[in-house]
């Protein structure tokens, strides 16, 4: 049976904007996690590895692991860090199991050749509402995480983000420098019609 590819929005997740994601990386929900054959190896488990280790501290991006060991936290700090994680990875498992619902239902629909949009619609709001309020939750609890830094390790924190959003704009203008002269989908920008009035002398008739 051909199964038709469902995105399910989850505003919950978009904690980095004080409501629902649980940093400025998740604005909209990272992709859910493939099965677990497909990211045993590679760069799909490496970013499965960067969500599930990471402290996600709302509004500021993923803190990777290394760098949160960087931090030394206090057993008191750890504690605080394992309890939000914790209920990171529980919020994930949660919109992964959403998924598998939405695409049951898809199936039986399609297996009963009758479709129902709002249906689907309808289960994928519920879920949405579990989710905010779950999100809610993950948010004041990586949000407790940020308050019990000491002030020298907030700057250690902010010398990690600093180094990131250097390497994303230097990422940005390498981009751009890539796709420089190419028009949409990588193609070579298409010459003015002749008579333009950017056109190279000579080409108009």
């Amino acid at each position: 049976m051909t199964r038709f590819p469902l995105r399910v929005s989850v505003a919950a997740l978009a904690l980095a904007g004080g409501v629902g994601a649980t940093c400025a990386y998740a604005q909209s929900a990272p992709p859910p996690a493939p099965a677990p054959h497909a990211w045993q190896h590679g760069p799909k488990h490496d970013m499965h590895k960067m969500w599930r280790d990471a402290m996600m501290i709302p509004g500021l991006g993923p803190i990777g692991k290394h760098q949160v060991q960087e931090l030394k936290l206090t057993a008191a700090q750890q504690a605080q860090f394992n309890e939000a994680q914790s209920a990171q990875r529980a919020l994930f498992a949660s919109r992964r199991d959403a998924m598998t619902r939405q695409h049951v239902l898809l199936d039986q629909q399609v297996s009963a050749g009758k479709l129902d949009p709002r249906a689907l619609v309808s289960a994928n709001e519920a879920d949405q509402q579990q989710f905010q309020a779950q999100a809610d939750q993950v948010r004041d609890k990586w949000l407790a995480v940020w308050d019990g830094l000491s002030d020298a390790q907030r700057t250690q924190v902010m010398s990690f983000v600093k180094a990131r959003e250097a390497k994303m704009q230097s990422m940005r203008e390498r981009w751009q420098e890539h796709k420089g002269g190419k028009g949409p989908m990588g193609r070579p920008a298409a010459p003015p019609p002749a008579g333009a009035p950017n056109a190279p002398a000579g080409t108009a008739s």
